[in-house]
């Protein structure tokens, strides 16, 4: 995990990145050096950070973004937005060193991962059932088996493609990955849990992994997020973009970019303060209160009052002694009106949020000084770091030096603070070279 925050004025972009990076799927093994923020350009004001995964099918998100920006060289674009597409098309066209083995060996894990998904759902089914009527039989378990994959192939049929996909993609998917898919089928066929396969079932379940790879179904913790900031030659204000990318198969990358995930100042726009992947720190800074807490103080109410309404019901003289369906009515005419009340409360609480905190703080943020900037950056980013550190209940998944740029449109993209896996005063030639003429399409050794 990582904590990653972007300050948006109309003068500057203030970005900062803690260096955590977590090893294994059960997040036990951290190293506090890993490079998430980067110049995208040598030459023009945009800026990239990353979080989530550090490598994209295999290959570090570091060794991308240079060989791009070596590719870029001093080329640049009117908007960000030109930026952030040319950033996705390279990640398509180039080979970026993922192999076909690769490739493989991912969509039978989406495969995999799916049908695991739906035998879960089918075995908590099946315990149900049995917790309800003692016993099961086959015909039972084969009407569980069915129900489930139906439900699941009818909710991913239903979602959109993913944009721009080449007519015969899905085609092409089948063709290649035919025998991936149905090697994964199997685990329906592994005993002790043999779960029963009519013709039906299995071409629904054979669809299930393509769905997965050309539609928009992501999962709700992504991959990897990209974040793009800066200006465009024609841009006056800053912008960021930012995006989930998941993964590349027959080179058609699947990435989900919402439009609200665009944000671009303007003369009469508001700052932004925009946390990214561990961010509960920061809106708690910005609304004084932990988003957390925040849901536990709602949910908790809600609970409150449905009892209330109960108990309403049950005692409230000319009601407690009618019908079961009219008390029943009763109560959920209550429990409507007290839910009115408790959304009107929630809005109460999210006005006060915006008066007493927001509001002043992104009145301060819109006249900060570049230096401020950073170093609100920098502090936020530190707030998530300093409670992962004395949490007891919570890992250190963020840690280590905190880098530090600032991006405007006059000076361009500015180190604040930056750490170095070695001493630059050793290596001389490194600083000597990093603005070094080379022919596009020449390998550079920065």
């Amino acid at each position: 995990m990582t904590a990653e925050i972007a300050i948006l004025n109309k003068e500057s972009v203030a970005l900062a990145a803690d260096s955590a990076v977590t090893i294994g799927e059960s997040e036990d093994k951290i190293y506090n050096s890993a490079n998430k923020l980067f110049a995208l350009s040598k030459f023009h004001p945009v800026g990239i950070m990353i979080s989530g995964s550090a490598n994209f099918m295999g290959t570090p998100w570091e060794t991308i973004i240079k060989e791009f920006r070596n590719q870029l060289y001093d080329e640049s674009y009117y908007h960000l937005e030109d930026y952030a597409n040319e950033f996705i098309n390279f990640t398509e066209t180039n080979k970026l060193g993922i192999s076909e083995e690769f490739q493989s060996s991912y969509v039978e894990q989406v495969a995999w991962s799916i049908f695991a998904q739906i035998k879960r759902e089918i075995r908590e089914r099946t315990d149900e059932y049995i917790s309800q009527n003692v016993k099961t039989d086959i015909d039972q378990t084969k009407k569980i088996v069915s129900k489930v994959i139906d439900e699941i192939y009818q909710t991913f049929s239903k979602r959109p493609d993913l944009d721009n996909l080449p007519d015969n993609y899905v085609k092409n998917l089948k063709k290649n990955f035919k025998k991936e898919i149905s090697g994964a089928i199997y685990v329906f066929e592994n005993l002790p849990e043999r779960l029963p396969l009519n013709k039906k079932n299995e071409n629904k379940l054979f669809e299930l992994p393509f769905f997965i790879l050309s539609k928009k179904i992501f999962p709700e913790k992504p991959t990897s997020e990209v974040v793009i900031a800066g200006f465009g030659d024609k841009d006056i204000f800053p912008a960021l973009i930012s995006y989930e990318i998941e993964s590349r198969v027959l080179n058609k990358v699947k990435y989900n970019l919402p439009k609200e995930n665009i944000y671009r100042m303007s003369d009469h726009s508001s700052p932004l303060i925009a946390p990214f992947a561990q961010s509960e720190m920061v809106y708690t800074f910005m609304r004084g209160i932990d988003p957390n807490l925040k849901e536990s103080i709602e949910n908790s109410l809600k609970t409150r009052f449905k009892q209330f309404s109960k108990e309403i019901t049950n005692n409230l003289q000319g009601i407690k002694d009618e019908t079961d369906a009219k008390k029943k009515r009763f109560e959920n005419k209550l429990n409507k009106k007290v839910f009115e009340i408790l959304e009107q409360f929630k809005g109460d609480i999210k006005e006060q949020f915006v008066d007493k905190h927001v509001s002043s703080i992104l009145t301060s943020v819109g006249v900060l000084p570049k230096d401020e900037l950073a170093n609100m950056a920098e502090v936020l980013v530190h707030l998530t770091l300093f409670k992962r550190r004395v949490a007891f209940d919570q890992k250190e998944t963020v840690g280590g030096a905190i880098d530090v740029a600032v991006i405007s449109k006059g000076d361009g993209f500015i180190w604040i603070k930056r750490k170095h896996y070695f001493k630059p005063e050793y290596n001389p030639w490194f600083l000597k070279t990093y603005f070094k003429k080379y022919k596009r399409g020449e390998k550079n050794e920065n």
